[in-house]
Formats: structure tokens, C-alpha cells, sequence
């Protein structure tokens, strides 16, 4: 994933390594190719593909885009000369103007690399709530000045929003330094932030009451399944409903 994405940055197909010929069943495929130098992707939109097949059977597939023209003019490149983006969010519009207020007195106490290293911090670890705002910004002096215009209270026509509708992200600034997004969680408010899930069924065919006899058979199949079921319980399923056969 890291490989491609590098490369639709770069625009330049990096060469396969370790190859001294190719295999006869590749050379016959139509659409396939080893590539044996680095080259440029072809005029147009760049995309690319990543697959992973796990030995369990679990496959993954995520297909990449470069952006365009149009989208590199407000993706900033980001190096060592900017900061990384801070990302700033909380359960209501006025817990936001505070973290951005106590955000810009950081910015201003801080020196570069503390405050990026704070930055970088915060974007692993923080909780991440409804409502949010996203800045990016070159230095501490131009991020703190966006995160005042950020803790100033908005007109009450735009702070009251009804938790069941999420506009999109608007740009508060985009100048050729500091670009702001602010916006709200499509999530209704109190809707708990559990993350996403992703199950794959494998390569194997999958039928009702395929389990029934381990469930019979093996205590740790069992307590497993037991300890799932009270958890989907706790998250809010129904326990009258009736369920799918193992």
C-alpha cells in the first residue's frame, strides 16, 4: 500500500526487482507486463491497484487514485519546511472554540519540532468526536492566527444543526499558506465511535449451521462464540431476535 501510494505521488512506475526472465505463463497474458525500468504513468489519471490474499483464506483488495490537476492545487505538499495538519474535534461547537483557543496559546509557546511532535501526537492518540476542524498550516505563528479565527464563535444560524444531518466539510481559509476545513461527523450525536469492521468470508463456500458441530464439539469455539454473542448484546442487538444458524 505504502509502494503505491508513493508512486502515484511520484508519477513513476518503479521497476519490479530480482526479475532475470520472465515466466512464459506472464509473457502470455494479455495486459501484463514486467516492468523492468522505472517509467512514467501514462497521460491522464493514475490509479493502482493493491491485493493481499492471507493464507486463511482472507482476501483484500484497494484500488488508488492519484488526484488531479485541479485536486493537487489544494492538497498541500507536505515536507519538513510545514507542519504536519492538525486535526481538532469535540462532542459541540463550543468545545471546539475552546480547543482551538487552547490550541493557538500551544502554538504560540511551542517551538517548531515540539509542536509538530505535539501535532503528530494528537493524531494518533486523541478521540476523535462529531465536530471537527482540520488546518494545515506552514508554521506555528500562521497556525496559531487560523486557530483564532477558529475559536471565535460562529452566528447561531450556522452553530445549531440538527445531529441527524451532517454538512459537508467548508473551507473557513484556503490561501497559498494556511488551508481550514471545518465540518460536522455524519453520525448522529451519541452514536458511539466503535471504528469499522471488515469481515471476509475466505475462499470457501459458507452455509447455515456449518459451525454446529464445533459449537457441540470445542469449549474454546464455544466460549468464543458466547463471548461475541453478549458483545453484539452490549452494542445494541436485539437478544429476542432470532439468529442465523451457526
Amino acid at each position: 500500500m505504502l509502494k503505491a501510494s508513493l508512486a502515484l505521488e511520484a508519477g513513476l512506475v518503479p521497476r519490479t526487482l530480482h526479475v532475470s526472465k520472465v515466466s512464459p505463463a506472464v509473457a502470455a497474458c494479455s495486459g501484463l507486463r514486467v516492468v523492468r525500468r522505472a517509467q512514467r504513468f501514462a497521460t491522464g489519471s493514475a490509479w493502482a491497484a493493491v491485493s493481499s490474499f492471507g493464507l486463511g483464506g482472507a482476501n483484500a483488495h484497494a484500488v488508488l487514485r492519484a488526484p488531479t490537476v485541479a485536486e493537487r492545487g489544494v492538497i498541500p505538499r507536505y515536507s519538513r519546511k510545514r507542519l504536519p495538519p492538525l486535526l481538532i474535534t469535540a462532542p459541540t461547537e463550543d468545545g471546539l472554540h475552546d480547543q482551538a483557543a487552547r490550541w493557538a496559546e500551544r502554538a504560540r509557546a511551542l517551538n517548531r519540532s515540539q509542536l509538530a511532535a505535539s501535532i503528530t501526537e494528537t493524531g494518533h492518540r486523541r478521540r476523535r468526536h462529531r465536530v471537527r476542524a482540520w488546518i494545515d498550516a506552514p508554521d506555528g505563528r500562521t497556525l496559531a492566527d487560523a486557530l483564532d479565527d477558529l475559536a471565535a464563535p460562529v452566528p447561531d444560524s450556522e452553530d445549531e444543526q440538527s445531529p441527524q444531518t451532517a454538512p459537508a466539510p467548508r473551507p473557513l481559509a484556503t490561501d497559498s499558506e494556511v488551508v481550514v476545513h471545518r465540518g460536522t461527523s455524519p453520525f448522529p450525536q451519541g452514536t458511539p465511535d466503535h471504528g469499522v469492521a471488515f469481515v471476509y468470508s475466505g475462499n470457501g463456500g459458507q452455509y447455515a449451521g456449518m459451525a454446529r458441530d464445533l459449537l457441540d464439539t470445542n469449549s474454546v469455539a464455544r466460549q468464543a462464540f458466547d463471548e461475541a454473542s453478549a458483545a453484539l448484546v452490549e452494542a445494541g442487538a436485539d437478544p429476542e431476535h432470532e439468529a442465523p444458524a451457526a
